[in-house]
């Protein structure tokens, strides 16, 4: 049951990140802990929070 709901909410932050990335028009987004450094200007973690809400 735990494993599921976790599956799910990967799901629907994916969407997130999908549909925030197509808005803005970013060609590919990379998680922040696959990348050594990044300007913050360039996370869209808040803007995915935002679209969630």
């Amino acid at each position: 049951m735990k494993q599921k709901k976790k599956q799910k909410l990967f799901k629907t932050i994916q969407e997130a990140v999908e549909k925030v990335a197509k808005k803005e028009g970013y060609d590919m987004i990379i998680d922040i802990q696959a990348v050594g450094y990044a300007k913050e200007e360039f996370n869209i973690s808040k803007q995915v929070i935002d679209s969630l809400k």
